[in-house]
C-alpha cells in the first residue's frame, strides 16, 4: 500500500490504546505514523521501530497535529495518494482497505467515511444523505449534534491533493469537535464528493480521551463554540 499514509493519533488516555496501535500496526506496517499528541514517553519504547512525531502541545489538538501529520506525509517517499486518518481510540479497522479501494476507484471523490460503533454496537457516527449527488448514505446516529447539511460524514481516509487543496483541517475548531464536519464542507464546496460506506464499521471507545482532558462542562462549551464557529463559516448551508 505504498500510495496510502495512514496516521494514528494518540494522548495517550485511551483504555484501548495497546490494542488499537497492533491493530493499526498490523494493517500498515512501515506506512503508519504515529502522532504523539502531549502523551508521556513511556508508551513509546513499546513500539519497536515505528515513525513517531512527537508534539508537546498544553492544549492538545486534533486539527493541528493532523494536519501537521499531513504535511510530514507530503514530503515522505513514496508520497501518499491517500490518508487514513485513525485514533488511539479506534479498534478492528480491517474494514478501512474496503474504504480505501472505493475511494480509489472513484477520482472525483476526495473522502469517505463509515459507521463508528461503541462497544454495545450502537452507531454513533452522523452519516447524512446527500441530496446533491447521492453518494453519501444515510445511518442513524447517537451522538448529539447540530443539525448538519447532506455533505456531513466522519472522514476515516482522504485523497490527499484533495485535503491539501482545501487547506486541512480548520485549526480554529481545536482542541476537537466539528472540523470534520467542517473538512467536508470545504471538499463539497470545493467539488469534490463526500463517499461513505455505513456498511463498513469501525469499533470506537467514545469519550475516552476527551474525558481525560476535560469537564464535561468544558467540553459543553467546546462544543457550543465549535458549533457556533460551524454556522457562521457556513450560513447558507444552515
Amino acid at each position: 500500500m505504498k500510495d496510502v499514509g495512514a496516521i494514528w493519533l494518540t494522548c495517550g488516555l485511551s483504555p484501548v490504546l495497546e490494542q488499537s496501535y497492533r491493530h493499526a500496526r498490523a494493517l500498515f506496517g512501515e506506512r503508519l505514523l504515529v502522532v504523539e499528541n502531549g502523551v508521556s514517553m513511556d508508551f513509546s519504547v513499546r513500539m519497536e521501530d515505528q515513525t513517531i512525531i512527537r508534539i508537546a502541545d498544553p492544549d492538545p489538538s486534533y486539527s493541528r497535529a493532523m494536519n501537521r501529520a499531513a504535511d510530514w506525509w507530503s514530503t515522505h517517499n513514496p508520497t501518499p495518494e491517500f490518508l487514513v486518518f485513525l485514533q488511539d481510540d479506534f479498534i478492528f479497522i480491517d474494514n478501512i482497505l474496503l474504504l480505501i479501494e472505493r475511494l480509489r476507484s472513484d477520482p472525483a471523490a476526495g473522502a469517505i467515511g463509515c459507521a463508528l460503533v461503541d462497544h454495545a454496537s450502537r452507531m454513533h457516527s452522523c452519516i447524512l444523505k446527500s441530496q446533491r449527488d447521492g453518494s453519501v448514505v444515510g445511518v442513524p446516529t447517537k451522538e448529539p449534534r447540530p443539525i448538519v447539511p447532506p455533505e456531513y460524514v466522519t472522514p476515516i481516509v482522504v485523497r490527499r491533493r484533495a485535503f491539501e487543496s482545501v487547506g486541512g483541517f480548520d485549526g480554529g475548531f481545536s482542541p476537537a469537535y466539528y472540523e470534520d464536519v467542517d473538512l467536508c464542507f470545504k471538499l463539497v464546496h470545493a467539488g469534490w464528493k463526500v463517499l461513505a460506506d455505513p456498511g463498513v464499521r469501525i469499533g470506537h471507545v467514545t469519550g475516552s480521551t476527551t474525558s481525560g482532558l476535560y469537564t464535561a462542562v468544558q467540553m459543553a462549551q467546546i462544543r457550543k463554540r465549535n458549533v457556533a464557529r460551524l454556522v457562521e463559516k457556513w450560513p447558507d448551508l444552515y
